[in-house]
């Protein structure tokens, strides 16, 4: 049959407006609650992309809340560094929030916003999305850049106020610094935290596989094989573990 859909939330909401949102990320919902990271505020004349919001290292993000019963709009947590992945943990008390640019993923309080400490010990560099496995006991982790013991390249450029203010300034450096990460950056990856985010397994990727050096999401189907997308591909990766 014909399908359809019905729009819940967009930018001409008038809470929304107050709020100025410039990027929803990712969202999960608990109840009759949709949480929504919002990456980055949206600024008068604001024409930056993603790559040059990640690297000024600004902590405007927010995780918006939204009530599909009442309609209610609000913000339950800000101050962000470009949220981006959420879930719920497994106590149904807290959820997981990822910090792109910080390379750390946050427990926030599901009722109050505060932000209660990191989940588990940093990450295996900057986390796009989180999702449950299906064994109830853990979750897999999409790393859109990875890092490595050594200075990356997002920690080299985030830390030079030149480098941020050219590419914070001239959105066109963009594919520029696309090819930049592609040929420094180390090949595509993603894993498995257990409920303390304890890293259980590491699955990595060849260079140009997985649709180049980013894994967006990792969504487990059955037990074993999982559904892998990517920024850069035109599908999505079925793979068997």
């Amino acid at each position: 049959g014909g399908g359809g859909f019905e729009w819940l939330l967009d930018y001409t909401h008038p809470e929304l407006r107050t709020l100025a949102p410039g990027f929803f990320n990712d969202l999960v919902i608990v109840g009759d609650v949709v949480y929504i990271t919002d990456s980055y505020r949206r600024r008068e004349g604001d024409r930056q992309h993603m790559l040059q919001r990640f690297y000024s290292l600004e902590g405007d993000g927010r995780v918006i809340r939204y009530n599909l019963s009442s309609g209610e709009v609000g913000v339950l947590a800000d101050n962000l560094y470009i949220p981006n992945g959420i879930e719920l943990h497994y106590d149904n008390r807290t959820l997981l929030v990822a910090e792109g640019n910080m390379y750390r993923i946050l427990r926030v309080d599901l009722a109050s916003g505060k932000v209660l400490g990191e989940f588990g010990e940093g990450t295996l560099g900057a986390v796009d999305n989180i999702r449950r496995s299906n064994d109830g006991k853990g979750f897999w982790i999409g790393v859109s850049t990875g890092r490595t013991t050594n200075p990356s390249l997002p920690d080299i450029l985030s830390s030079s106020p030149l480098t941020k203010h050219l590419l914070t300034s001239y959105p066109l450096l963009s594919p520029l610094l696309q090819l930049a990460l592609w040929c420094f950056v180390e090949p595509p990856r993603f894993y498995k935290v257990d409920e303390e985010g304890r890293v259980v397994r590491v699955v990595r990727g060849e260079r140009g596989l997985l649709g180049g050096n980013s894994v967006s999401e990792v969504r487990e189907v059955v037990n074993g094989e999982v559904l892998v997308g990517t920024p850069f591909s035109e599908g999505i990766y079925r793979i068997r573990l």
